[in-house]
């Protein structure tokens, strides 16, 4: 594979699903590509799936989560407990109007409701 083609998949793993929200496309991202100590996966999915969402940050990191990885260990796991933590495979998003709030895929890690 080529630069170009290496390019051109990497932007294709890099987009967003419709209807994905955002913690099943951030996981997505840090599983694939790491987390570089910044929300820059949550910054990059807001930017192209809900521009106007100018709070997502914030609310994210009242949550504890001040990094992309921090999302799921300061403030979400995977629905049914934290025996499914880190072991979620290919499934989809269960999708969501609003995708900003994190879809049904989602549980909370007890702090104050999103």
């Amino acid at each position: 594979m080529d630069d170009d083609e290496a390019w051109r998949a990497t932007a294709v793993a890099q987009s967003t699903h419709p209807g994905e929200c955002v913690l099943c496309y951030v996981h997505r991202m840090v599983t694939a590509f790491g987390c570089d100590g910044t929300l820059r996966w949550a910054l990059r999915w807001r930017d192209r799936r809900a521009l106007r969402a100018r709070t997502l940050i914030d609310r994210l990191t009242a949550r504890g989560a001040h990094c992309d990885c921090e999302l799921f260990s300061n403030g979400w796991e995977l629905a049914g407990g934290p025996g499914n933590r880190g072991r979620r495979g290919a499934e989809p998003c269960a999708g969501w109007d609003r995708a900003t709030v994190p879809c049904d895929n989602w549980g909370s890690l007890g702090r104050a409701p999103w």
